[in-house]
């Protein structure tokens, strides 16, 4: 299999220090059929859309075309291989694309206009690294600033791969599933690539 894009949807948990192991997220998930048999693809483990996958994610459109089956030796898709995979990582970190929005604020719900964030993608985040408003001057955690579905702070995320921008949702189902995972509530956001 050759190179992906990297375009998807990802779910993670509100609380951003929440580390979940692989065998909670992967029992969870099929058992209502959201992921399929594992496969590896550039050293890491992915897994396939399972038998119910698109009854727990809703593809936005009149008539969307997805590729659940990675493309053999020589053929070419006109939209991405959807699968799935799980990042879980020793602290949580900055989940972002090139898609990045600016932060609106909790205090004056204004958006940063100008200057760069103190925090780049990929990045670990600690709990003493806070955001300082350039309108109001309050200080907030990473964690509780609204990046309109562009950016998470997460230490365990799932990863729905070939979703581009605003392409899909997960259904209540999925999010209902998370939610048994009694760690609170999961939210979403999607890392494009352009």
């Amino acid at each position: 299999m050759s190179s992906l894009a990297d375009n998807r949807l990802v779910l993670y948990p509100r609380e951003a220090k929440t580390l979940l192991s692989e065998s909670v997220l992967t029992e969870a998930l099929d058992k209502i059929g959201f992921i399929g048999e594992p496969f590896m693809i550039e050293g890491n483990k992915r897994y396939f859309a399972g038998s119910r996958f698109i009854d727990h994610i809703s593809f936005l459109g009149c008539s969307p075309h997805i590729n659940l089956t990675p493309a053999a030796a020589g053929q070419q898709y006109d939209t991405e291989f959807c699968h799935v995979s799980f990042l879980l990582a020793d602290a949580p970190l900055f989940l972002a694309g090139d898609n990045l929005a600016p932060p609106s604020c909790p205090s004056c719900r204004k958006r940063q206009q100008g200057g760069q964030l103190a925090l780049s993608a990929w990045q670990t985040v600690n709990e003493d690294m806070d955001w300082q408003c350039e309108h109001c001057g309050q200080e907030h955690a990473y964690a509780s600033l609204n990046w309109r579905r562009t950016a998470a702070i997460a230490q365990s995320s799932i990863h729905v791969w070939g979703v581009h921008e605003s392409e899909a949702v997960p259904n209540a189902s999925l999010l209902e599933c998370l939610h048994g995972l009694k760690v609170g509530d999961w939210d979403y956001f999607y890392r494009i690539t352009r």
